[in-house]
């Protein structure tokens, strides 16, 4: 129970809720605010800043006395208790924000805690001790981003899946660029605890938990990468090898509403068309390939710009053109024929690229070998895809 943590010494919590659309079914959004109200200690919740973004074809609504729909949800949360604050955009600011883009505009506003919980507005958290669980790995060690264990709920039934609710795992990222999950290192000898506390390489960015000043420090997220995917990876490299740690949590519980594949776009609205030209994945340029296969579609377009992004800061030469040779095909020095649009992209890039690489010089981080060697190799057993 809760009763075994101090909560005199443990530090005050921001949570930030970002990015909330407006298409956001109805009813999730309060199972989130509802569930931590319910089973988080007030004396650690410091608050709860809801960020509302717009679709390409969906306003953020404003305050009103609405009660109606998504607007009138929203009213109501914010007159809950003090803590709950709502962040709406205006004027200029009111153009499609990225998922980073828009957890560092909560991030900026939420002052009052010294570690910082983000979270999608479709969770419900579990327990009444999965605050503190979460959050005693960062007083041990501030440089540390803390990860919960997902229950998966069904979008249609809204009941969870007991098949699917292992407590026992690590991420890893493989060749694809896809999200796993390994209950066991490959070679069988790493086992992760079912409720102890452990390292993972990776993590998956639903919810995690950072200490601010660390996380400044670091200069938080990269706000030119525009999915899920691509904010995991270059997060977890950025901890892993920044002298940092990821740890996953079993006992912090958090259920998390899974999408019917048919009705994806309130989780993960199409990025508009706007910014999608502007970073030129509508375009389908035959030249570009990626592990052998012509690349079809927008999604894996998007997804390989962010990764060559996150490639170019956090792999030395001679890994990448490990790497690409692998991914790609291309000759030692080479940049991927195709793709070349995006690397005069990010260095035309003074502010969110050139921070990356601010923290990578003031942190003295290690390379990805040394990531491949001491991490990848101790916890899963064996090396990354790219590197063998």
């Amino acid at each position: 129970g809760r009763y075994r943590f101090d909560h005199q010494v443990m530090p005050p919590v921001s949570i930030v809720i970002a990015p909330v659309y407006p298409n956001t079914p109805v009813g999730l959004l309060s199972m989130t605010v509802h569930s931590i109200l319910a089973r988080t200690p007030d004396t650690l919740l410091a608050e709860i800043v809801i960020v509302l973004e717009r679709t390409t074809n969906l306003p953020v609504p404003e305050a009103s006395d609405s009660t109606e729909g998504f607007a009138g949800e929203v009213n109501q949360l914010e007159k809950l208790t003090d803590k709950v604050r709502v962040l709406r955009c205006s004027g200029s600011s009111c153009g499609w924000q990225s998922r980073v883009a828009s957890r560092m505009r909560g991030f900026k506003e939420a002052t009052k805690g010294e570690v910082v919980i983000f979270m999608d507005p479709y969770l419900e958290v579990l327990s009444s001790t999965w605050m503190e669980h979460l959050v005693t790995p960062l007083v041990e060690n501030p440089r540390t981003i803390t990860v919960p264990v997902l229950h998966h709920m069904d979008m249609a039934q809204r009941n969870y899946n007991p098949s699917d609710n292992s407590a026992s795992y690590f991420v890893n990222v493989n060749a694809n660029l896809d999200m796993e999950y390994v209950s066991q290192s490959f070679d069988g000898k790493n086992t992760p605890s079912t409720w102890k506390p452990h390292d993972t390489p990776f993590m998956e960015s639903w919810i995690f938990a950072v200490d601010r000043h660390e996380f400044t420090n670091l200069k938080d997220m990269d706000g030119g990468l525009y999915d899920t995917k691509a904010d995991s990876i270059g997060l977890s490299l950025k901890y892993q090898m920044c002298h940092g740690r990821i740890v996953m949590v079993p006992c912090s519980r958090v259920g998390r509403v899974r999408s019917l594949a048919s009705d994806h776009q309130w989780i993960d609205p199409d990025v508009p068309t706007e910014i999608a030209k502007e970073l030129d994945v509508q375009e389908l340029d035959s030249r570009r390939t990626f592990n052998g296969q012509p690349v079809k579609d927008e999604l894996t377009t998007l997804a390989v710009r962010n990764f060559l992004r996150t490639a170019a800061v956090w792999m030395t030469q001679s890994e990448r053109d490990q790497v690409y040779a692998k991914m790609f095909g291309t000759a030692p020095g080479d940049f991927p024929l195709g793709w070349k649009y995006y690397k005069l992209d990010w260095e035309d890039d003074d502010m969110d690229f050139n921070r990356e690489e601010l923290a990578q010089e003031q942190q003295r981080c290690h390379d990805f070998s040394w990531f491949d060697k001491h991490i990848l190799m101790t916890y899963l057993g064996q090396h990354h895809p790219w590197f063998t």
